[in-house]
């Protein structure tokens, strides 16, 4: 009922136990892809698929070798070969020329290394599939690993570390690894810096270059690869691309180094180890080791019990953990380590502050529960529930992206038989409780690794340092009155298995469209208080919906602490729900509430027979909630957390902040909502929410297998539902209004400078505002980012290497666009400025020197990714909802853009560049700047990675500082400004952005 089968031909080429062979391979009912799995002679692995309607085709090369395999002495050496085999091969020496074509004909490239693979994948336009195998094939017998690239591809490896030095989650998982057995290759640093790529191999005598040509000669064997191709072309075509271009890929003889027994060994058990973060964290995380599940894929013990322990309906630990106060989150599962060798199981729970001081109690809990489970036995009701649920995620699958999907597909390859590679992560279908029970022993005190994180840690004494990432942390024995402890716990009356779940779907039909269905949302209601958009869904065909819901109130955002109080409601809301709509999440119906500049947004997605149902309770429980006096003290302290801890971001993403604290209408930054905070209570929001739903204006698309009569019957109920319960009125047309963006003043420079004191790395991120939504203009914006993006990108990272990250792409806010160029680098900012205007002035030589055949191909590359149909229900309707939301309703928006793009010539572009970027005169910039504190860089100069304090500085809104002017050369005003408001105060704003629905196509 579930699963069809589609049969593939496999040939296993010269192996002699094995010759041409059909093979029933399992797909999903709704796939209406074809599959074909073969072996080259050299024993590489290859899916081929055929999509007749795919836009992009894809590919993507799995290596079974990964950091696992890095020398001792050369930590990150697999990651570095990463890098380099996209920096030129002897058939294609120039070093971005894989990444030149990709970018030309509308694709995109990337790769990861992981501990035991290496993945490499790129999409691009399906005509030019075999020009990018091509170049492909070429990584995997031909690099080139030119002597200069290796001496300066080290510093992007150096600067995508630094990037993460100060993460929570690489610190946290490299802790790990560092208190792990030192005899194990897990324990090894695996990204690699500057350090162990170059300066200690200097010392010692290592020449690098030698030991990546080693590295890539011994590892990069035809066996240890996997390949998966999609595209629109036959499988006979697509295996004749394959095989002509990977069969001299070398089978070498040789395999990955053999990884034996457990990381976490006797001596690494029973620990207790207290981490200091970076943010402001508060988790517990209890670890034991257990054998890889990952080949048990048909019957998932490791699943059950994540299914149950993490659960967090009534009876649920988490629901003890938070009616005591202690918890705010709770996940478990099991953890991939080596397959086939070691994994971890994993329990994980978000702390309150209160919790910090009952860690032990929490533990207890956490075994009881797991008494609980070995109290009650395995239940094959809970098994096939999780089974049925399995079985129709499988058969109602979306569609993936074409590159990402052949990413995991290429990984499945070598782990899963050749039937099963579609299938295996769904195919729950075996009941085995010994297996379950295996795992269950192991969860006990005598194999625990507990970690605690907090920030209270840092005046403790005698902290060691973690040597790669520099975090702080102490570590102890738990004491045998703990073990006893826990390994005595009796059970708790509170806590019980969940009951089963009312919310599984039972009807899969697929209601049939009406006849000149609309390709776009049609209007169905449009009353002063609600606009209803409906589109019946003819395309996707699976028996899913999407309800997209705005609900905007001018009491939202009146004030820092309006705003405040939304988002409290809005999160004690969620709060509120968890119990009641974890059994829905479960059964694929997914969830979400965001408080937002004029009201709060509502998601549902999943299967439709009981999405309307579900929507329905939620708006009925948001407004009759009872915020918990309790649970409030909670919730607000996550929400003060998130508020400070958002200045612990990358500074590329603190200039972006700032940007839009500089040109928005109107915005409370993180520290004016953090002021207004503190005198918030439980009462305040209780009081607040019946003022923020009593003039509200609903705004709905519903979109998916789901009838015009249907939404008409749930509009009807969602207006009387605030009508009878809040008597909510409707508002003003003059309240709907957008945000605004300010019109920056041409032959003006602005500089704004934000600091931070976690990061030693700077950040310049430079806009030119080209103005508000217009037609030709947004295209001739997107066609000139399609040609500057890869050369901007190959210049300043691959050449002069100037940082990891170093992006340029169009910016959208509030209806208005601009260019944007961002580079993070240890350079100073004023350096970054200079180089992209360098880059920018130097640009022009390269539009007035491209021919028109490279001209087209760019413009081909952007029409084919304008013209890029959603590949699932959820993707067309976040495209619409942006439309609706943005309030220009121009659904045909893609296809009106691609063909005003055929009216565009180069020297359209060319002016177009020198009106908006080049000419000082004409142009509107606007440049933010993140600089490190003085703090931190000399925590650098003293090479020190201890953690720090929070200190992003931006500039007040209101101050007694003037604004610093003054003129270059060319009479252009440089303006950095040390006061927003007062900025502001000079400004006009734009004006709104047209709605164009009456363009439709019906």
């Amino acid at each position: 009922l579930f699963v069809i089968v589609a049969l593939i031909t496999v040939n296993m080429g010269s192996l002699e136990d094995v010759s041409e062979q059909p093979i029933e391979v399992e797909k999903s009912a709704s796939d209406d892809r074809e599959y074909r799995f073969f072996v080259l002679e050299n024993e590489m692995k290859v899916l081929v698929i055929h999509d007749q309607d795919t836009d992009k085709a894809a590919a993507a090369m799995n290596v079974n070798i990964g950091s696992l395999a890095d020398p001792k002495h050369l930590p990150g050496l697999a990651h570095f070969c990463e890098h380099m085999l996209f920096l030129g091969t002897e058939k294609f020496p120039k070093e971005n020329e894989y990444s030149s074509f990709i970018s030309e004909h509308a694709g995109f490239s990337n790769a990861f290394t992981a501990s035991s693979d290496t993945n490499y994948y790129f999409d691009i336009a399906q005509e030019h599939l075999e020009g990018a195998l091509d170049r492909f094939c070429e990584f995997f017998y031909s690099p080139l690993f030119n002597q200069d690239c290796t001496e300066r591809e080290v510093n992007a490896v150096d600067s995508e570390n630094d990037k993460n030095l100060q993460n929570d989650s690489w610190r946290l998982h490299q802790l790990e690894k560092a208190t792990s057995d030192p005899s194990h290759p897990f324990h090894k640093f695996s990204t690699g810096d500057k350090s162990t790529l170059e300066e200690i191999p200097k010392q010692t005598g290592v020449d690098v270059r030698s030991a990546l040509l080693e590295f890539h000669d011994k590892y990069y064997s035809s066996h240890l690869m996997s390949l998966a191709v999609l595209g629109n072309q036959s499988l006979d075509d697509l295996e004749a691309m394959v095989r002509a271009r990977f069969s001299n890929v070398e089978r070498k003889n040789t395999n990955p180094p053999a990884i034996n027994g457990h990381p976490h060994t006797e001596d690494y058990l029973q620990q207790y180890i207290e981490v200091v973060p970076v943010k402001e964290l508060r988790s517990l995380t209890l670890c034991f080791p257990i054998e890889d599940q990952t080949l048990n894929y048909t019957t998932q013990p490791g699943h059950y019990l994540a299914h149950l322990l993490g659960h967090e309906g009534p009876g649920s630990l988490l629901s003890l953990l938070k009616q005591q106060g202690w918890a705010n989150g709770l996940c478990a599962g099991d953890y991939q380590g080596e397959i086939g060798v070691f994994g971890f199981f994993k329990i994980i729970i978000d702390l309150s502050e209160e919790g910090e001081t009952h860690i032990t109690e929490i533990l207890e809990a956490v075994f009881q529960y797991i008494a609980l489970l070995k109290h009650e036995g395995v239940k094959e009701w809970i098994f096939e529930e999780c089974r049925d649920l399995y079985s129709a995620a499988f058969t109602f699958k979306d569609k993936s992206r074409p590159a990402s999907y052949c990413s995991r597909l290429a990984k499945d390859i070598r782990v899963y038989p050749a039937n099963h590679i579609l299938s295996a992560p769904f195919k729950l279908n075996t009941f085995a409780p010994d297996l379950v029970e295996s795992i269950l022993d192991n969860l006990k005190p005598e194999l625990l690794r507990v970690t605690v994180v907090s920030k209270k840690f840092e005046t403790k004494a005698n902290l060691e340092t973690e040597k790669w990432y520099g975090t702080l942390y102490h570590k102890r024995r738990l004491s045998q009155e703990e073990i006893h402890r826990w390994k005595n716990v009796t059970l708790s009356p509170d806590l019980k298995l969940p009951t089963p779940n009312n919310f599984i779907a039972t009807k899969f039909d697929i209601k049939p469209p009406p006849p000149n269905v609309s390709k776009y949302p049609d209007l169905i209601r449009d009353s002063p208080l609600s606009k209803i958009w409906h589109k019946q869904d003819d395309k996707f065909l699976l028996p899913k919906a999407t309800i997209l819901f705005a609900l905007t109130s001018p009491v939202a955002y009146s004030d820092a602490r309006s705003c405040n109080l939304t988002r409290l409601f809005s999160d004690m809301l969620k709060d509120d729900l968890t119990e009641f709509a974890y059994n829905a999440e479960l059964a694929g119906i997914s969830y979400s509430t965001d408080n937002t500049m004029y009201g709060i947004d509502f998601a549902v997605n999943g299967y439709d027979e009981k999405l309307t149902i579900f929507l329905e309770a939620l708006v009925e429980r948001m407004v009759s909630l009872k915020v918990s006096k309790d649970r409030f003290p909670l919730i607000k302290d996550r929400y003060r957390r998130s508020l400070a801890n958002f200045e612990s971001g990358q500074p590329s993403s603190l200039a972006s902040y700032g940007f839009k604290i500089l040109v928005q209408e109107r915005t409370y930054t993180h520290g004016e909502r953090l002021a207004a905070l503190d005198e918030i209570t439980h009462e305040d929001v209780q009081n607040f929410y019946p003022k923020l739903l009593r003039r509200v204006h609903l705004e709905c698309l519903v979109h998916g297998n789901i009838t015009r009569e249907e939404t008409i019957t749930f509009a009807d109920d969602l207006e009387s539902l605030f009508k009878n319960r809040m008597h909510t009125t409707s508002l003003l047309e003059v309240e709907l209004q957008p945000q605004r963006q300010y019109v920056l003043r041409p032959s003006e420079e602005v500089r704004l400078e934000v600091k931070t004191n976690v990061h030693h790395v700077y950040c310049t991120f430079m806009y030119f505002q080209v103005g508000l939504d217009n037609p030709r203009n947004n295209v001739l914006l997107m066609l000139l980012a399609q040609i500057i993006k890869e050369p901007f990108f190959h210049t300043l990272r691959t050449q002069e290497q100037l940082g990891y990250i170093v992006h340029a792409g169009v910016q959208k806010l509030y209806g208005v666009r601009g260019m944007v160029f961002v580079v993070q680098s240890e350079k100073h900012t004023s350096i970054l400025d200079s180089r992209i205007e360098s880059f920018i002035a130097a640009f022009e030589t390269n539009i007035v020197e491209m021919s028109e055949e490279q001209f087209q191909k760019h413009v081909e590359s952007l029409s084919t990714m304008l013209l890029e149909s959603p590949k699932a229900l959820s993707l067309e309707a976040k495209r619409h909802w942006s439309e609706i939301t943005g309030k220009t309703y121009t659904f045909r928006r893609h296809s009106r853009d691609a063909e005003t793009l055929r009216t565009l010539s180069k020297s359209d572009v060319l002016e177009f560049l020198q009106t908006y970027l080049l000419n000082k005169s004409t142009r509107r910039k606007a440049a933010v700047w993140c600089k490190p504190s003085q703090g931190a860089l000399q925590r650098r100069a003293s090479n020190s990675r201890k953690n720090s304090s929070v200190n992003l500085s931006i500039p007040p809104k209101t101050s007694n500082t003037n604004d610093e002017d003054r003129e270059n050369d060319s009479k252009v005003v440089e303006l950095e400004v040390n006061d927003i408001l007062r900025f502001q105060k000079k400004l006009f704003l734009h004006g709104l952005p047209q709605a164009t629905h009456h363009d439709l196509v019906k």
